[in-house]
């Protein structure tokens, strides 16, 4: 009887720790995401436009074909 009461007692610290955990997690370690900068920005946009270019490029090397 004593084993019984041994897994109740671990299997529910277990779970009332494991949930405090995620509440905790949820609500004390948000980050807030750090602003981009212009060079970022910048990168961000050339690789867009590239890949829009290789884009274009498999279209009409996809029509010639």
């Amino acid at each position: 009887m004593i084993i019984v009461w041994w897994f109740v007692i671990v299997i529910s610290s277990l779970i009332i720790f494991g949930g405090l955990l995620l509440w905790l997690e949820h609500y004390s370690f948000k980050h807030e995401p750090i602003p981009e900068t212009e060079s970022e920005k910048h990168v961000r946009q050339m690789k867009l436009r590239i890949q829009q270019a290789e884009w274009e490029f498999n279209k009409e090397l996809a029509k010639s074909r």
